[in-house]
């Protein structure tokens, strides 16, 4: 896992234990933290697959743009018959 081995590299550049480099790790991941974003996600509908997620907003605006790239707009309803 290429993020393990960059966390380790830091943490041996460091001359860290393991327990003091997670703990400052998780000090400056909470100072970066955007102020006013939950920290747990929300379950509008029910903790439940994506892929019914997707599913469930193709039923309710099948024509809003669910994906935009590079100039391509790909719609819920679309995205869903492409499922």
């Amino acid at each position: 896992d290429p993020s393990a081995r960059r966390h380790d590299r830091i943490r041996e550049r460091n001359g860290m234990e393991e327990s003091a480099y997670l703990e400052r790790l998780k000090t400056v991941q909470e100072a970066a933290w955007p102020k006013g974003t939950p920290r747990q996600p929300t379950y509008p509908h029910g903790e439940r697959p994506l892929t019914e997620y997707l599913r469930q907003w193709a039923k309710a605006q099948p024509d809003k743009p669910a994906v935009i790239f590079y100039g391509h707009t790909l719609t819920y309803g679309e995205f869903d018959r492409q499922s």
